[in-house]
């Protein structure tokens, strides 16, 4: 009968938080994930930037006392525009790229602005096989700025802040080890002055974003399919 209670999934059971509730070892799960009170859970507004944990019982106390931070996360968060561009067949694309057949790669245009109808026209390129210098073991990112129809009345140089994110494709998000790098394009006016007619600015970026060996160590490559996050938020001077 002992043997039988330390696995009987019926069997009560103390809270491992220790909130002091006894529950049916079966429910232990679910109970720390969506009811006790001592549990640790993000805040509702982790995706536009909060990175607190709290416990529950104090989420309350949490929103009500970091009201402005929240609405300082949410205005930088809407004066972000979000690029994501899907890299398939990469293994051809670095086969390419290493064989001297097609160095870079590049993403198709975007603007800052949501409508799509005003703002900074920009591009993504990707070297695969990065060979500037190095020994051929990096992927490489460069953003530029391409000549769009409201240049006349934008300010120059661009100087937004640029992030670009490699997302790992862990099902689980809290598992992904997502690699990030931010560009300050204030920092480089002469590389991002206005683009004349039928050219692009100079642009800038990472020559070693990514090694070959950390692309293939974990699932930044998925059916052969890998996808680069580009954020572009507030000026950065």
């Amino acid at each position: 009968m002992r043997n039988h209670m330390g696995q009987c999934a019926k069997s009560p059971v103390p809270c491992p938080s220790n909130c002091a509730r006894s529950i049916p070892r079966e429910k232990i799960s679910n109970h720390t994930t969506n009811d006790c009170p001592l549990s640790l859970i993000s805040c509702p507004y982790e995706q536009i930037g909060c990175k607190r944990k709290v416990q529950r019982r104090e989420m309350k106390s949490h929103l009500e006392s970091d009201v402005k931070p929240h609405l300082d996360l949410a205005c930088v968060k809407l004066e972000t525009r979000t690029f994501i561009w899907k890299i398939e067949h990469f293994s051809e694309v670095l086969r390419q790229a290493k064989a001297g057949e097609k160095n870079r790669i590049e993403s198709i245009p975007f603007y800052t602005d949501r409508t799509e109808s005003y703002g900074y026209k920009l591009r993504v390129w990707i070297y695969p096989n990065d060979d500037r210098g190095k020994v051929n073991t990096h992927l490489s990112v460069y953003i530029v700025v391409m000549e769009g129809e409201y240049d006349a009345i934008l300010p120059w140089p661009f100087k937004k802040k640029v992030n670009f994110t490699l997302i790992d494709q862990q099902e689980d998000p809290v598992e992904r080890e997502n690699v990030t790098i931010h560009l300050m394009a204030g920092n480089h006016p002469k590389n991002f002055a206005r683009p004349r007619k039928n050219d692009t600015s100079i642009g800038c970026g990472f020559s070693e974003f990514v090694t070959h060996d950390k692309l293939h160590s974990r699932r930044y490559i998925v059916d052969d399919t890998l996808f680069l996050q580009v954020e572009v938020g507030p000026s950065s001077s």
